[in-house]
């Protein structure tokens, strides 16, 4: 800081005076520039969103799906027995879906809970909350060489900002297991969506990167 008190023709106590209200000023405005540029960092540095994981909704009544036998068997009968035939065929494949349900229910596997996890692994800058619309098990015929009804896990999804619906029939290509044993085997259940929510997460992330 320049001392005015150093030099000798400033002794008069109205030059000293001056002298002082001067190196003050600069002290304030050494300060506010420090304060301000300080400031504007921070606000630089917090001012930017932290990245923010997706979020998937579940409706409280969601439960196993099936897609298949039933509906086949239904467009059969319903030549012959009308709207009838064909509610004994979605009554087939909602008796099946309860099946396969109650087997991943009794090893606990929580579907839902399986594609959360993969999910949530998502980050984007903007709130992205997708909504399960259903999940469960549809007949296959493709990569199914030698097994017996095989099937494969699906799931869909409904972007809540867009109401855009995203299936996996579409954007996955799982493994098929023989329907058989998913009816009673609740880990075969658990392997397969564990496979086809890696598949969730990685349509996700291309979805938010869009």
């Amino acid at each position: 800081m320049f001392d005015f008190h150093s030099l000798g023709f400033f002794r008069s106590p109205s030059v000293r005076k001056v002298s002082q209200k001067i190196n003050v000023t600069v002290c304030r405005l050494i300060f506010c520039s420090i304060y301000i540029t300080f400031f504007a960092g921070c606000s630089s540095y917090f001012g930017k969103a932290s990245p923010s994981a997706v979020v998937l909704e579940t409706p409280i009544d969601h439960g196993m799906h099936f897609r298949g036998k039933g509906a086949a068997a239904g467009m059969m009968m319903a030549g012959s027995m009308g709207p009838m035939g064909i509610a004994i065929g979605v009554a087939i494949d909602e008796g099946i879906a309860k099946t396969i349900g109650k087997a991943a229910l009794t090893s606990d596997v929580d579907i839902p809970r399986l594609l959360s996890n993969s999910i949530t692994q998502v980050e984007t800058q903007d709130p992205k909350v997708f909504v399960l619309k259903e999940y469960g098990f549809v007949t296959t015929k493709n990569g199914a060489a030698g097994l017996d009804d095989p099937v494969i896990p699906y799931w869909e999804l409904i972007d809540k900002s867009s109401s855009k619906l995203y299936s996996s029939v579409e954007h996955c290509n799982p493994a098929a297991v023989e329907l058989e044993i998913i009816k009673i085997d609740g880990m075969a259940i658990r392997r397969a969506y564990e496979d086809i929510a890696i598949c969730a997460q990685t349509v996700l992330e291309n979805i938010v990167k869009s």
